[in-house]
């Protein structure tokens, strides 16, 4: 099942083809970077993928919203995160002919709630992989969405 078919929430077509993007992106090195750091097993690293892709989803969605800065992304999604980041001649290029817009990170920012980021994942989504999302407060660093 694909990205689409487990939102709890309507999309409008250009949305829809943003997330399509997001659930096509391949991974691949950003994750095997990410087991060889130690942060996430073998055996979890296509979970935390998989929620990953669903927080870039939750930016798309709640874009211009109220709801745009008040979630964030548990550790092993922001260590994946991190990890395509780097991949600079990558990154770049898929947010802004995907998504739009760039999505930046500002891990300064002040750490957002945790049962804030679970009940917006809760009403966005048929269902998600909890686990992924547990950790320390630190684990939910409020990501910025450049607006121009």
């Amino acid at each position: 099942m694909g990205l689409i078919e487990e939102l709890s929430v309507s999309v409008t077509p250009e949305q829809e083809a943003a997330i399509q993007a997001i659930d096509d992106l391949d991974l691949g090195e950003a994750k095997e970077a990410l087991v060889r750091s130690g942060e996430v097993d073998e055996d979890d690293v296509d979970a935390v993928e998989q929620e990953f892709k669903r927080f870039f989803t939750m930016k798309v969605l709640y874009r211009g919203t109220e709801h745009e800065g008040s979630f964030g992304p548990s550790k092993p999604i922001d260590d994946l995160w991190h990890n395509f980041i780097l991949e600079t001649e990558r990154y770049m290029p898929f947010c802004e002919q995907n998504l739009g817009f760039q999505v930046h990170h500002r891990p300064y920012t002040p750490a957002r709630s945790r049962s804030e980021t679970i009940e917006l994942l809760e009403d966005t989504w048929t269902t998600f992989d909890e686990h992924t999302w547990e950790g320390p407060l630190r684990d939910c660093i409020a990501p910025v969405v450049d607006q121009s």
